[in-house]
């Protein structure tokens, strides 16, 4: 059980690492401004296979976090 448990681990932190990085702006600062007084624009773009693919790992890896959580 140890030896699963330790790269699951490690995934999570990873994960959460990854999030909390993007939540920084362009200048690695977090844009702590109103959300209706944000100024950046996003151009939306259609998914290519790619990213089809890395939402689908997302998910997956969300799924398994979940499960972990509820099993602690």
């Amino acid at each position: 059980m140890k030896n699963r448990l330790i790269p699951l681990i490690a995934i999570i932190l990873a994960t959460s690492a990854v999030t909390s990085a993007s939540a920084a702006g362009p200048n690695g600062r977090l844009d702590t401004r109103p959300f209706g007084q944000r100024t950046q624009v996003t151009q939306l773009n259609p998914l290519v296979a790619e990213d089809t693919a890395s939402l689908l790992w997302m998910r997956e890896e969300e799924k398994l976090a979940r499960d972990v959580y509820r099993r602690l």
